[in-house]
């Protein structure tokens, strides 16, 4: 499991391995380069059949981890988005979200085919909206989404969308709350999406499972505290969902196993005072991709 955070001085790389942190400090070339284009909005995900972590952010090009340090990926015209890795086509495939700006703006598909990115606008895209949860089943190689915040009105929405890499297909308009910047993490273990949080005039702290035709709302002992735009990914090795805190609470992580919540080991300090230009200290804007290594 590879978290990765933004430093005002300097870069770095944290990896969880169990319940245990480790801290990486990337050559000091490549952690000048790394903070500098690091924006809170950055997205990746993990290249299995090349061994990489793939992070791509609103600079336009693309950087890759390889373990050891950061290279600028050989690619033209990334642009930020939503990245899953596709196996069977071996290829980094990403969703364009609306960006917040433009009016004209629409959901895009998009596929890293050597060097070169390929875009191509998808059929049946949802309504322009911003924050949606999105994860990706790695069962179907589907993109699950729910939710997010109409960009004309500004109304919180509540529905649920899957995206097969060629159309979207409406799935649902009942289920948990509407609301905004909910995470979300397909358990491969139980072929479930786990999603927790969000936010609408108050921030959310409830679990809802997703079992591919439903959502349940799952009653636990313990949760997080109530957040958004927070990380959350799978662990495979352990069965677990892996939760790090976001904005509207202190930085912590947890670990569902799906029955209940429970609290991890403090985080190192490098997470744990990390604070964006400008914002509240309980303020985070980390992402997180999993390994299988």
């Amino acid at each position: 499991m590879r978290w990765r955070g933004r430093s005002t001085l300097t870069g770095w790389f944290q990896v969880v391995r169990v319940a245990a942190w480790t801290s990486y400090a990337p050559p000091r070339a490549q952690e000048l380069r790394y903070v500098d284009e690091t924006p809170p909005d950055r997205s990746g995900c993990y290249d299995t059949v090349r061994q990489r972590v793939i992070t791509v952010g609103s600079s336009n090009y693309s950087n890759e981890w390889d373990g050891a340090i950061w290279r600028r990926a050989p690619d033209v015209g990334a642009q930020w988005g939503f990245l899953w890795y596709d196996r069977a086509r071996r290829h980094v495939r990403q969703l364009i979200e609306y960006d917040g700006y433009s009016t004209t703006s629409t959901f895009a598909y998009r596929e890293r085919v050597g060097s070169a990115w390929q875009t191509a606008t998808v059929a049946g895209a949802p309504s322009l909206r911003i924050g949606m949860a999105l994860a990706h089943d790695t069962a179907s190689n589907t993109v699950l989404a729910f939710g997010g915040m109409d960009a004309g009105t500004g109304t919180m929405l509540g529905d649920t969308w899957r995206f097969d890499g060629v159309a979207w297909t409406l799935l649902a308009t009942t289920g948990p709350a509407p609301r905004n910047l909910a995470g979300l993490a397909y358990d491969a273990a139980r072929q479930r999406m786990v999603m927790f949080g969000g936010v609408d005039q108050t921030a959310y702290d409830d679990t809802w499972e997703w079992n591919a035709t439903t959502w349940q709302a799952i009653a636990t002992a313990h949760r997080p505290p109530a957040c958004w735009w927070m990380s959350m990914a799978f662990d495979a090795a352990r069965a677990r969902t892996v939760l790090l805190t976001g904005v509207g609470a202190p930085v912590a992580h947890f670990e569902y196993d799906g029955t209940d919540w429970s609290a991890m080991p403090a985080l190192p300090a490098a997470i744990a005072n990390l604070a964006a230009p400008g914002a509240p200290p309980t303020t985070n804007s980390h992402r997180a991709s999993v390994t299988t290594g």
